[in-house]
């Protein structure tokens, strides 16, 4: 499994899209929960599953479901 673009310690399993980058949820999380803007990123399990680091009832998952 390759390791994490950023910490090049673990092994990764998130892709972001718009980072272009692999992660491992460490992270992904560390990197995704900073902003609204990042929070909207495109991120995907290596075997093509879409995630989400919110909820359906989070603000800022709803302002990313409402921005599509």
């Amino acid at each position: 499994m390759p390791k994490c673009d950023i910490c090049q310690e673990i092994s990764g399993f998130f892709f972001c899209l718009q980072d272009r980058a692999l992660l491992c949820r460490k992270c992904d999380v560390a990197i995704h929960t900073v902003n609204s803007v990042v929070s909207c990123h495109q991120r995907f399990l290596l075997t093509g599953v879409e995630v989400d680091v919110g909820t359906k009832t989070d603000t800022i998952g709803a302002s990313c479901f409402n921005a599509k």
